[in-house]
C-alpha cells in the first residue's frame, strides 16, 4: 500500500489480495476493545437496580 494513501471503497477491487488477507485477520480476533463505553441502568435485581 502507499505511505499516505487515504482508505478507498475500491481497495476491494484495486487491492483485492490484501482485502482477502485483512478481512480473516480482523474476523479471527478473540478480543475486542472497547473504544467508547455505554453507561447502563444496572439489571434489574442487582445491587441498586430497580426492582418490579
Amino acid at each position: 500500500m502507499a505511505a499516505g494513501k487515504i482508505a478507498s471503497h475500491t481497495d476491494p477491487l484495486e487491492q483485492p489480495d490484501l482485502v482477502n488477507r485483512l478481512v480473516p485477520e480482523h474476523l479471527a480476533r478473540d478480543t475486542v476493545e472497547t473504544m467508547m463505553p455505554l453507561r447502563r441502568a444496572p439489571a434489574a435485581g442487582a445491587a441498586g437496580g430497580a426492582t418490579a
